[in-house]
């Protein structure tokens, strides 16, 4: 252990309670950061559903499984692939 001689400066019944409330007070404030800083977590904490521009975003290759048509899609690399939801 680096620091075991610390113990010889400060006593394990204050440093120990100490280094622990430390780290409940740091552990609390991060905790509140993201419930007062993030737009998502409270309507995750109400029930609502997450919603992302992402997510509400359609692109053509899903409307068009969605009406039952086949879909093409282009990969990366150029290659096309056609899907077909059954």
């Amino acid at each position: 252990m680096n620091n075991a001689k610390i113990w010889l400066v400060v006593k394990p019944n204050v440093g120990l309670p100490f280094f622990l409330g430390a780290v409940t007070v740091i552990a609390i404030s991060v905790h509140l950061a993201v419930m007062e800083y993030t737009v998502w977590y409270s309507a995750y904490w109400n029930g609502s559903a997450a919603t992302t521009e992402a997510a509400a975003v359609q692109t053509p290759a899903i409307r068009d499984l969605a009406s039952g048509q086949p879909a093409t899609i282009v990969m990366p690399d150029g290659r096309t692939a056609q899907l077909v939801y059954k």
